[in-house]
C-alpha cells in the first residue's frame, strides 16, 4: 500500500483533520506553511478553537492588526488601568462571537467601551471581574460573574451607577458590592 502525501491534500480534508486538533497544535500547524495558516485562519470551526488571550504576558505588547478573525477572545489576570491595553483590546472585538474575562479589574467607562464594541458576541462570559464605579467622591468595587447571551444594546457612556448595575443583573450577571475605596481612582 502506497502513502499519500499531507501536501496532496485538500483544503477540506485538511480542514477536517484540524478540526481535531486541540489549541496548542493548532497554534503550530498555523506556523507550519502559508496554506495551513490561512486555512486554519479562515474557518470558524478552528479558529473557535484558538482564541486571542490577552494576561500579564503579552499586556503591554502592541497585538498587531490581524488578518485573522478571532472567534474568542479571552481576558485573564489583568488590572486594565492603562487605556492602550483597552484600545488594544477593543481593535480586536469586531468579530468576536464569545468575550471571556477571568480575574480582571476595570473601570465602568472601559467596561462599557469594551462592551459596546462586542458587535456580534453572542456569549459574554465574566469570573472575578472587579467593576470600579465612581459616585459621590466614593469609589464602589462590585464584583461581577456569570455568563449571559449578549444583546446587541448598547450601554450610554454617561450612565448613573444604579442604571448600570441594573443592567448587569437584568442580563444575568451576579453584581454584588465588595467593597468602598474613599478616594477616586
Amino acid at each position: 500500500m502506497e502513502g499519500i502525501a499531507i501536501d496532496s491534500l485538500c483544503g477540506e480534508v485538511l480542514l477536517i483533520i484540524f478540526e481535531y486538533l486541540g489549541t496548542n497544535d493548532l497554534k503550530i500547524a498555523t506556523l507550519v506553511c502559508k496554506s495551513w495558516n490561512d486555512i486554519i485562519g479562515n474557518h470558524v470551526s478552528t479558529m473557535r478553537n484558538l482564541p486571542l488571550v490577552f494576561d500579564e504576558t503579552n499586556k503591554d505588547k502592541e497585538i498587531p492588526e490581524l488578518i485573522r478573525k478571532y472567534h474568542t477572545i479571552k481576558l485573564n489576570g489583568l488590572k486594565l488601568d492603562n487605556d492602550n491595553l483597552v484600545e488594544n483590546i477593543v481593535s480586536h472585538l469586531t468579530y468576536v462571537k464569545c468575550f471571556e474575562m477571568d480575574s480582571i479589574w476595570l473601570k465602568t467607562r472601559q467596561f462599557i467601551k469594551i462592551f459596546n464594541s462586542l458587535k456580534i458576541c453572542s456569549k459574554l462570559t465574566m469570573k472575578g471581574v472587579k467593576l470600579f464605579i465612581n459616585e459621590n467622591s466614593r469609589t464602589y468595587v462590585y464584583s461581577i460573574g456569570g455568563s449571559c447571551v449578549k444583546t446587541m444594546e448598547q450601554i450610554p457612556l454617561n450612565i448613573l451607577p444604579d442604571e448600570f448595575i441594573t443592567i448587569l443583573s437584568n442580563l444575568g450577571f451576579f453584581v454584588d458590592l465588595s467593597g468602598v475605596i474613599g478616594r477616586i481612582i
